[in-house]
């Protein structure tokens, strides 16, 4: 069934893009429970108390009645004890961290060991990447709504940063311009991108060309494991990056397109605000007739 027009449920407007983005989560996590779709939707569509925690009981009944209405199907409803309740969604920064011993590593890419990228496969590893990432990166963590895949990222025995993809941004002028396609086929193909959230050499690994060569190792695998995991193959990836930050010099040596600069705005709950936050907009096609692809 669709949506006829909009409609306000808990004091949410919920109309087809909303809709979309349940759906989406639905389908990404079809074993996941209730709560824990209900803990990403409100992520995912920016319905957040002023301190900050997701307004969770609204989007509970706001799902109750999507599925009341035939709108969506969600999971059969799970009893859990209170310290399931209590452990289900721990803060990034409860997280343990990874028992670091820093030593410098300075020198040529050919000086070192192979570099490979290990999947994040367990709770205890994903545990870990958190806290890494919440450490180290200056973005911190954040919970990452959709399909992801995490790596942690070694030279030989050494850990040497972190890497995390997910699903693509739901909507951006330049790269949405650069594919051509409409709003259907972006709807429905918006699931073959993938983009890059985060990307992390720990601070004292100095090694010329080593994020590049990372990024040319990540191209290749990524699309692998994220066909084997969630039988869907990728034909774009894209990145953003911090000009005030960073010059995107690792994405420029690996071959990355640059698309241009965001328009420093971002979709909280119905709508989208400015933020100021402009960042430079790199993609990485992956089959020669990707356009024709993505827009089919």
């Amino acid at each position: 069934m669709t949506l006829a027009s909009t409609t306000k449920i808990r004091g949410k407007t919920i109309g087809s893009e909303e809709l979309s983005r349940i759906r989406l989560l639905l389908r990404t996590y079809p074993q996941k429970s209730r709560s824990f779709i209900s803990y990403r939707v409100c992520e995912d569509l920016g319905w957040m108390q002023p301190n900050g925690k997701p307004q969770d009981v609204a989007a509970r009944e706001i799902l109750r009645r999507l599925q009341q209405d035939g709108l969506i199907h969600l999971p059969v409803a799970r009893n859990l004890t209170p310290n399931q309740r209590k452990t289900k969604f721990l803060s990034p920064t409860t997280q343990p961290e990874l028992q670091l011993a820093p030593a410098p590593l300075h020198g040529a890419l050919g000086d070192f060991p192979q570099v490979r990228l290990e999947l994040v496969a367990s709770d205890c590893a994903a545990r870990a990447w958190r806290g890494l990432i919440e450490r180290y990166h200056y973005l911190g963590h954040r919970w990452s709504v959709g399909r992801s895949l995490r790596y942690f990222l070694y030279m030989g025995h050494d850990l040497i940063g972190a890497m995390g993809w997910g699903s693509a941004c739901w909507k951006l002028a330049s790269r949405d311009a650069f594919i051509g396609w409409d709003q259907t086929a972006r709807v429905q193909n918006l699931q073959m991108l993938a983009g890059n959230h985060r990307f992390l050499i720990l601070p004292w690994v100095r090694i010329k060309n080593l994020a590049s060569h990372v990024l040319s190792l990540a191209v290749r695998r990524v699309p692998q494991d994220w066909e084997r995991l969630y039988g869907i193959p990728l034909y774009l990836l894209e990145s953003f990056v911090d000009p005030s930050r960073f010059k995107g010099t690792c994405y420029k040596a690996s071959n990355w397109q640059y698309l241009g600069r965001s328009k420093g705005s971002s979709k909280s709950g119905n709508s989208y605000h400015y933020h100021g936050q402009v960042k430079d907009i790199y993609v990485y096609p992956l089959a020669h007739d990707f356009k024709e692809r993505l827009r089919n």
